[in-house]
């Protein structure tokens, strides 16, 4: 089961103890493209209402009742550390995030996939924790390779994305696709020029994913994607999925 970033936003979410709100956002790592986070707009019940919620905690997406089932209180929701509205995510608040709920699940550092680029300093460096021990520039850009190792996306800015392919601009990108049961990003939405109907690409064919340009590169040749199978459902079938398998497989 294939759906789309968009139409997964227009679902709501239900604590154990009653609704949450609507989906915002959609957070991605930007090297595996997995799901690390729905953003949840709860300021129907909650002053500053922006949470984020880890795939951990969710207990059954309702395709037809278009709803998250969350296995956690609205007090424990309540009480979580929040967001900043324009900071990055930092480690530091995603180790606090995750004590406060008790997830198990590790944040993963390094991983595969395409090469993100991104403007310089978008992870604070920690400050040195002693005076006679300041941090070298080796030691700092250590720092923040970690830290940058596998950065979070938000699909929403994504999209208008400029994408590339071997022959040049092919168009841009008008949606990410999730697949709810394993919440990964699986293929990419393309509004291609001069074409009336959008195309899909997998995410393995991603090579680049460059925020500072906006832009995303895929290994694909423009006439492969112009001629791949055409979709019209916010919510995939097998069967459209094993074709454009088969075709891009060629």
């Amino acid at each position: 089961m294939i759906i789309k970033a968009s139409e997964l936003e227009s679902f709501s979410m239900k604590a154990t103890d009653g609704q949450l709100g609507k989906i915002d956002d959609i957070y991605f790592e930007a090297k595996t493209f997995n799901v690390r986070y729905l953003v949840g707009n709860t300021r129907t019940w909650m002053f500053g209402g922006k949470v984020l919620l880890h795939p951990e905690s969710f207990r059954a997406t309702d395709l037809h009742e278009k709803h998250i089932s969350v296995q956690l209180t609205k007090e424990m929701i309540k009480n979580s550390p929040k967001p900043s509205d324009d900071g990055p995510i930092t480690s530091d608040f995603e180790d606090r995030l995750f004590t406060h709920y008790g997830w198990h699940v590790a944040r993963p550092m390094a991983g595969h996939g395409p090469i993100e680029s991104h403007p310089t300093g978008q992870r604070p460096i920690p400050l040195a924790p002693v005076i006679d021990d300041l941090p070298t520039e080796k030691d700092e850009d250590e720092q923040l390779r970690k830290e940058d190792s596998n950065p979070l996306r938000s699909v929403d800015e994504t999209r208008g994305y400029t994408v590339h392919s071997k022959e040049g601009k092919i168009g841009k990108v008008e949606d990410m696709l999730v697949c709810p049961e394993t919440w990964k990003v699986k293929y990419v939405e393309i509004d291609m020029e001069q074409e009336q109907e959008s195309r899909l690409v997998a995410i393995e064919s991603i090579t680049e994913l460059n925020v500072f340009d906006q832009a995303i590169t895929i290994d694909v040749d423009k006439d492969m994607v112009r001629e791949s199978p055409t979709f019209e459902d916010t919510i995939i079938s097998k069967k459209t999925v094993a074709a454009i398998y088969e075709h891009y497989r060629q």
